[in-house]
């Protein structure tokens, strides 16, 4: 804890700065491709009642499921994950993509659906 409030605005600013850089880690059009899919994330969480940043490989998995039957295509759902996993990190909240039940979803989801939109 800082030790005056001098102190304490001058870290709170220098955090709000740092929030505003990390959001610029990315191009503009990925900023909003990002931006739209979590919001889809979002609004889904809410409707069930779940956090959306709770970092919960299920509540992502169910999401994946989701988005997969409404036809989200394979990229689109791996840019979905993207950006779920970015405002986790935004967030501070550890998010594992790579937990085994996620991957054999994801994969699950690959091999049904094809990498390839149908032509």
């Amino acid at each position: 804890m800082p030790g005056s409030p001098e102190q304490a605005a001058t870290l709170q600013a220098l955090a709000a700065r740092a929030a505003v850089y990390a959001t610029r880690a990315r191009g503009n059009g990925t900023r909003r491709t990002y931006r739209s899919a979590w919001r889809a994330y979002e609004a889904w969480c809410n409707s069930l009642g779940r956090p959306p940043l709770a970092g919960d490989p299920e509540t992502i998995a169910m999401y994946a499921v989701h988005a997969a039957d409404r036809g989200l295509s394979l990229s689109g759902l791996r840019v979905a994950l993207a950006a779920i996993q970015a405002a986790h990190r935004l967030a501070g909240t550890a998010l594992d993509l790579c937990h085994p039940r996620l991957i054999m979803l994801l994969e699950g989801i690959a091999r049904t659906k094809g990498s390839r939109p149908a032509k």
